[in-house]
């Protein structure tokens, strides 16, 4: 009896830190840009720029870990220091960084700079950071690019990305991928 006791207090508590959808609904994306970063002053500038916008704006901070290398720098042929920075920068809402507000990073891809901005749980709230954010970083890198937010909330691949005049748009010929009908915005030929 204690057995099947125990098992079902683990799954009660188990079941507390399952996401509920309007947890899930707040991490989704609603803007994203690819800044052109060059070097370990440009990766300053930026954690500096939304540092100092996150303090303008109650309850916001920013956690930065842009000197971070990378796992294996003894392998041979590994890139010089600049290249080796993987900027980190993430915008928290909340002392115990209870909700995600947007992040920089170029995990996804090198030298492909992509900052994202997630709805939260009050989106009007975050969206006065967002629009902010997003001016400063067009005024001080006028070649960043906006990336298409696809309608649930996602980002597409950089691979299936196609450089147009109006930023960037998916190639028309992975929109099945992305549940897209053929007609959308946000592909291109």
């Amino acid at each position: 009896m204690r057995k099947i006791v125990a098992l079902l207090l683990a799954c009660i508590g188990l079941s507390s830190c399952v996401p509920t959808p309007a947890d899930r609904e707040a991490l989704h994306y609603v803007a994203a840009v690819e800044i052109p970063i060059d070097d370990r002053e440009d990766k300053s500038a930026l954690a500096k720029l939304l540092s100092s916008l996150a303090s303008s704006h109650q309850g916001l901070h920013v956690d930065e870990n842009i000197g971070r290398t990378a796992e294996h720098p003894e392998c041979t042929g590994a890139p010089d220091l600049d290249d080796r920075l993987i900027p980190i920068i993430t915008i928290w809402r909340g002392d115990d960084d209870d909700q995600l507000v947007g992040s920089v990073s170029d995990l996804t891809n090198r030298r492909r700079v992509w900052a994202t901005f997630n709805k939260g749980r009050e989106p009007e709230m975050e969206a006065q950071f967002r629009e902010a954010a997003l001016e400063l970083i067009m005024k001080r890198w006028p070649d960043a690019n906006a990336l298409p937010v696809l309608p649930r909330g996602g980002l597409p691949l950089p691979r299936d990305l196609v450089m147009t005049s109006q930023g960037y748009r998916i190639d028309r010929s992975r929109a099945e991928a992305y549940s897209l009908s053929p007609d959308s915005d946000l592909l291109t030929n």
